[in-house]
C-alpha cells in the first residue's frame, strides 16, 4: 500500500471547517487543475456520489464510504484502489486540526497530492471564516424599517452599512448592488400593499470580491423571518441570492448610497410611513408566529 499523509491546524471552529471541505462547491477553489465539482446531494450522507472534472468532459466518481460528522469523511474513487480520509479534531474552540490521508490499496499512487493545496485550504477556510462572521452579525439583526431620520437603520441599507465598513476594514473590496423590486413579489398581504407606497421599490446589498470573482452578501432578512422571507445562510456563499425578487438590476456605476438619507427622501419618507410601518407591523407578525 503506498499512502501520503499530512496534518494542518486551521484557525477555525470544527465545524466550519468540515462544511468547507465536504462541499463539493469549494473544492475547485483549493486544488489546482480541478474545474468543477458537484455530489448527488449535500450535505452528504453515505453513498453519496462526488464528481469532479479538470476539463468539463471527462468525470471522476467517488462515493462517500465512511462518515461521521465532524470527526471523519472517507472517499473511494470509483474503479479505482484510491482511497481519501479527512479527520478533524478539535484542539479549541476557534482552532481545528485536519488530518488528510490518501492511498491506494495496490500499485502506486498517481499524482501524490501536493502539500500547497492543504496550505491554500487553511487560507481559503480562515478568510471565509472573517467574512462569516460579519455577515451573521448583521444577518440576525432583527429587520426594521428606520420610519424617522433618528432612527437606527436596521433594513438593507443599515445592515449592508455594517457589513461594508467591517469588510473593508479587513481588506476586502467591496462594491453595492442595486435592484428595483416589488413588495408584492414577497407575498405581502394586499391590505397593506393597498397602503400609499413606491411602486416598485428599491432594494440593495453587497458583493465582495473573493475567489477572482464578485460574490453576493444579502444580509437583509434576520433567520426569524424564515421560511416566510429569503433568508439567506452562509452555506449559501458563492451562489447567495438577492433577499427580493429581482425587476431589474441598476447598473454598477449608477449606484449611489450616503448614510444620511438625501433631504429630498424627507417628503417621501412622510408620505410612505403608513405603508413602512404597516410593513414592520407584518414582519414582527412573522417573527411571532414563528
Amino acid at each position: 500500500m503506498q499512502e501520503w499523509t499530512r496534518t494542518i491546524e486551521i484557525n477555525v471552529p470544527l465545524q466550519e471547517v468540515f462544511e468547507f471541505t465536504t462541499n463539493p462547491k469549494k473544492t475547485h477553489l483549493w486544488i489546482e487543475g480541478m474545474q468543477e465539482e458537484r455530489s448527488s446531494e449535500f450535505p452528504a450522507t453515505l453513498g453519496t456520489v462526488y464528481q469532479n472534472t479538470s476539463d468539463g468532459d471527462s468525470w471522476d466518481e467517488y462515493e462517500v464510504v465512511e462518515l461521521k460528522e465532524n470527526e471523519l469523511f472517507t472517499l473511494a474513487k470509483k474503479e479505482s484502489p484510491y482511497r481519501v480520509k479527512y479527520t478533524y479534531r478539535i484542539l479549541s474552540n476557534t482552532v481545528t486540526e485536519l488530518t488528510y490521508h490518501e492511498w491506494v490499496k495496490e500499485g502506486e499512487l498517481e499524482n501524490p497530492f501536493s502539500e500547497k493545496y492543504l496550505e491554500t485550504l487553511k487560507s481559503l477556510i480562515e478568510q471565509e471564516h472573517s467574512v462569516r462572521e460579519v455577515f451573521l452579525e448583521a444577518r440576525n439583526i432583527p429587520y426594521r424599517i428606520p420610519l424617522t431620520f433618528e432612527e437606527r437603520n436596521d433594513a438593507c441599507v443599515g445592515k449592508h452599512f455594517i457589513i461594508k465598513d467591517r469588510l473593508e476594514q479587513l481588506g476586502y473590496k467591496v462594491r453595492w448592488a442595486e435592484c428595483i423590486f416589488d413588495w408584492k413579489d414577497l407575498d405581502v398581504p394586499s391590505e397593506i400593499l393597498n397602503i400609499d407606497h413606491a411602486k416598485p421599490d428599491y432594494h440593495v446589498w453587497l458583493e465582495v470580491f473573493m475567489y477572482g470573482a464578485w460574490q453576493t452578501i444579502d444580509a437583509t432578512w434576520d433567520p426569524d423571518l424564515a421560511p416566510h422571507l429569503p433568508v439567506n445562510e452562509w452555506s449559501d456563499f458563492g451562489n447567495m441570492r438577492p433577499a427580493v425578487p429581482v425587476i431589474e438590476m441598476i447598473p454598477y456605476d449608477k449606484v449611489e448610497l450616503t448614510r444620511e438619507p438625501p433631504e429630498e427622501y424627507r417628503e417621501q419618507l412622510e408620505r410612505e410611513r403608513p405603508f413602512l410601518h404597516a410593513i414592520n407591523e407584518w414582519i414582527e407578525s412573522i417573527r411571532r408566529a414563528n
